[in-house]
């Protein structure tokens, strides 16, 4: 039981600072190449063991944090930790591995988030929406301003979103309630 905790908290440590190759090969060290690991030892859900073992429980659910990542993570709908209830939240998702697109949603006091990305060929799309009275800032992959659409205009021309600045090959905006469809390319 201990060590399901020790993965649970070492799976978040990884994902949270952005090591997700890391994350990965902490996985495969274990005997589990995919997060189906435990489904795919012909249990009908995820098992209390990360490698679904037959002396392990297999009667409740753990590893639930993987859930998580797949909204915070793949996603990238997460809170702002100097707000509340989702009034100002981030929009960072995550582009790992052989995984080319994501459709999340997540419904907070004030609405329904949504954040739904795709790689495609070669471009990147990402549609969002910001519920009313909200504000989000969004983390678009790549420095270079110039390949950057919101609606198919030049996202500099675009006087509602605010520029923030350029941080791990990250170009991050504010954006206020509405949709939003963001296109780079070529990605």
């Amino acid at each position: 039981m201990k060590e399901n905790f020790v993965i649970a908290y070492n799976t978040k440590k990884k994902i949270k600072e952005g090591k997700r190759e890391e994350e990965k090969r902490m996985r495969r060290k274990m005997g589990c190449r995919t997060l189906k690991c435990p489904t795919a030892l012909s249990t009908q859900k995820r098992t209390e063991s990360w490698a679904a073992l037959q002396t392990a429980s297999h009667n409740h659910c753990m590893l639930g944090h993987l859930m998580e990542w797949f909204y915070s993570g793949i996603g990238g709908v997460r809170a702002d930790k100097e707000s509340v209830a989702f009034k100002k939240f981030i929009l960072h998702p995550e582009m790992v591995g052989n995984i080319y697109w994501a459709d999340v949603s997540f419904k907070s006091p004030y609405g329904e988030i949504k954040s739904k990305w795709e790689i495609k060929d070669t471009s990147f799309v990402y549609k969002v929406t910001v519920p009313v009275n909200t504000t989000a800032w969004v983390y678009l992959p790549g420095v270079d301003v110039e390949l950057i659409q919101e609606s198919g205009k030049p996202i500099k021309e675009k006087a509602d979103i605010q520029f923030i600045r350029v941080e791990n090959g990250r170009s991050i905006y504010e954006i206020g309630s509405g949709d939003y469809s963001f296109s780079i390319s070529p990605y």
